[in-house]
């Protein structure tokens, strides 16, 4: 019998921390939509709560650890957010804004290098996935700009 892999151990470690806690997968979604509305709403310390919850409850879901990351850069707390970034970054997100949100956290902190290549590695995930919004291309372009006047100051 093949050893699972490292993505199997998380889902079966995930599931058995759900049925400790009886919540259900079912429930994630409600949960989920609860807490986009708190966030909605400016209640991100809430927001980041019910996020937190259920990362922990299904920790191979790299949207809740983007949820996790807004919630706490909308708090202030961009040394966590970008943790929980990172994370959904390496469960494989491929949005492009997760690095933009990333990039704008490291800022914040002065980690000007890091930001950079945040801002970077958005931009080819937004070749690779197709996002050309404007929206994207003028967020990504002010924060290169800041970057390098931080840079350069």
């Amino acid at each position: 019998m093949a050893a699972k892999s490292v993505q199997e151990q998380l889902q079966g470690a995930t599931a058995a921390f759900r049925e400790s806690l009886d919540f259900p997968e079912d429930y994630i979604a409600p949960a989920y939509k609860h807490g986009v509305a708190l966030y909605d709403h400016g209640r991100y310390e809430e927001a980041e709560q019910v996020f937190l919850f259920l990362a922990a409850c299904d920790c191979t879901n790299s949207a809740l650890w983007k949820a996790l990351g807004s919630a706490r850069k909308m708090a202030g707390r961009f040394e966590e957010a970008v943790a929980a970034f990172a994370l959904a970054d390496k469960l494989g997100a491929t949005d492009p804004w997760l690095l933009v949100h990333a990039a704008e956290c490291l800022m914040h902190l002065q980690r000007y290098a890091e930001a950079t290549a945040a801002l970077r590695h958005a931009h080819l995930v937004s070749d690779v996935t197709g996002e050309r919004a404007p929206a994207f291309r003028r967020r990504l372009e002010a924060l290169v700009e800041g970057v390098e006047r931080a840079l350069a100051a």
